[in-house]
């Protein structure tokens, strides 16, 4: 299994850590490899230990995230926003076994969870800041409407069509935004004028790092 693959799966299984004691995590294990036949025996016993090393390390990882945090924490982050932030610090500032090469780069290539989640959020703070004109934002916009046409990935997909529709209401872009319109009335999302901050990825944080 590739190290995307195994990001995927710990990044599941750490997600899932959150709503289970550690005594319950060995019982979530085994359901987990029930769903998921085609990990390997060794690939599992990795996730496995990097998952329990990660929860070792918990409060010593969400208290450095607090510190980097942008006027937010931890306990007011989505869950799936949390889970990638406490595996993106692990890799980068406790996992020995990380390439150096990618420790150096801080992690530059993300897969597809990192990427929606960072540009979504970033999209957000564009828009709550009336900057959505910057041209940073608009090639955010660009980058998200491309994965879009490519992914298969369906999870928060709706709140990054919400983003999308209320960035060209404010660009004055009514085809693009009657088009994102469309898609929410769809995923039966109920939305007005206003930009409500609940919808828009759950809860959003705020460039939570400086990487």
């Amino acid at each position: 299994m590739n190290r995307v693959k195994l990001r995927e799966n710990t990044f599941k299984l750490l997600y899932c850590n959150d709503f289970h004691n550690r005594s319950e995590m060995p019982k979530q294990y085994d359901l987990f490899w029930e769903e998921t036949p085609e990990v390997s025996g060794e690939d599992r016993k990795f996730i496995s230990n990097r998952v329990d090393a990660i929860a070792e390390k918990i409060d010593e990882i969400d208290e450095a995230i607090n510190k980097a945090a942008v006027k937010w924490t931890t306990d007011r982050m989505s869950k799936v926003d949390l889970t990638i932030l406490r595996l993106a610090y692990y890799e980068m500032k406790i996992d020995e076994d990380i390439p150096a090469l990618l420790n150096n780069a801080k992690i530059t290539v993300y897969d597809e969870y990192d990427q929606f989640a960072i540009n979504n959020n970033l999209l957000v703070y564009y828009i709550l800041s009336d900057n959505e004109s910057n041209l940073e934002c608009q090639k955010i916009v660009l980058e998200l409407e491309k994965m879009l046409e490519r992914t298969n990935f369906k999870r928060f997909v709706d709140k990054i069509y919400y983003n999308l529709y209320y960035y060209y209401v404010k660009m004055f872009n009514f085809e693009k935004s009657e088009y994102y319109k469309s898609k929410l009335l769809l995923t039966n999302i109920k939305f007005g004028e206003n930009y409500k901050y609940k919808l828009m990825y759950e809860n959003s944080w705020k460039l939570p790092l400086n990487i």
